[in-house]
């Protein structure tokens, strides 16, 4: 069997694993795995999984040693609480790339990434400020959104402080992630001329919710934001985000929401009530479904940016 795309790959591995067909899943991703690099981290954190779960201790170390070869680390939590490496808990070499992981994964606290892309000529440019989701990385947001600078816009992706693994992070604790985020945005206007009328404020699941909660309350002045299949703790109850909608009500904001027709990790109905809400105190905002899709970016984006940079007023 041969996959096209990670999502297909990863929901074929999920559907094994649940049948508990270890075996079987780690064969799956020995075979295919190597297609998709940049899933490289994770797949070999499953593989090394699939390979303790199946009794065989020596290769599950040797998988994640070659990973931490080349670069990539698990956090504490992930070393210390994933079931599958219970049994590796205390084994002289497990408990060596241990504290290798631990280390970068301190480094990574200390000096939270951000990748910028855009135009070489003077500006002002207008700005896209976009968020990855919990557990992936602005690496993955930039390919999300890239085709940005083919119409002139920055397109600026923070990636959260919150470090849980190598290409993994977290806007888990939102009190550190706004200040984080507001920092950056300032290094951001501090290395650019951004166009501060057509700031757009952006993210994709649970950078969704944050993206939300950063426009709402203002400590970013943004045009608007746009959300792709957004999540999280308060998106699943939208009623307690009348305060800070009924806040920046007055202040011009606009939005648009964009969700996959497939995508079953979100909760659509809570999503269209709080598009209800915005809209019923004075924040226009559109939802537009996307057609086929699962919980990811679209491979065309851009036509979907068109119709919202439009609604919102910054085409």
């Amino acid at each position: 069997m041969s996959f096209e795309t990670y999502d297909d790959l990863f929901e074929a591995v999920s559907e094994l694993y649940t049948a508990q067909k270890y075996r079987e899943t780690l064969d799956l991703l020995d075979a295919e795995g190597a297609k998709f690099p940049e899933h490289a981290s994770m797949i070999s954190y499953l593989r090394s999984c699939m390979a303790a779960r199946i009794g065989l201790p020596e290769h599950a170390i040797q998988i994640l040693s070659e990973a931490v070869a080349r670069g990539f680390w698990y956090g504490a939590e992930t070393i210390r609480q994933t079931p599958s490496w219970i049994s590796l808990q205390g084994d002289p070499e497990f408990e060596r790339l241990a504290a290798v992981c631990f280390q970068r994964q301190m480094e990574a606290v200390k000096d939270p990434k951000m990748y910028i892309l855009g135009p070489d000529e003077l500006g002002p440019y207008p700005l896209f400020f976009a968020l990855h989701g919990n557990g992936d990385n602005s690496m993955h947001t930039l390919y999300g959104w890239n085709n940005l600078i083919d119409i002139d816009w920055i397109l600026a992706a923070p990636q959260s402080a919150q470090a849980e693994s190598s290409d993994g992070y977290v806007w888990n604790d939102q009190a550190v992630a706004l200040r984080q985020l507001v920092q950056q945005f300032t290094d951001v206007s501090n290395e650019y001329q951004v166009d501060p009328e057509r700031i757009i404020l952006a993210g994709f699941s649970m950078g969704g919710e944050t993206a939300l909660r950063l426009a709402l309350i203002g400590p970013i002045e943004a045009r608007g934001f746009v959300l792709l299949g957004p999540g999280g703790p308060t998106i699943d109850d939208p009623e307690e985000w009348l305060p800070e909608i009924r806040e920046a009500k007055g202040r011009n904001l606009r939005g648009y929401i964009l969700v996959g027709e497939h995508d079953r990790t979100i909760p659509h109905d809570q999503i269209k009530r709080m598009v209800t809400l915005l809209n019923d105190n004075g924040i226009p905002c559109e939802l537009e479904i996307i057609p086929g899709l699962r919980h990811a970016y679209p491979s065309n984006s851009l036509e979907y940016l068109h119709r919202a940079f439009k609604f919102i007023g910054v085409a």
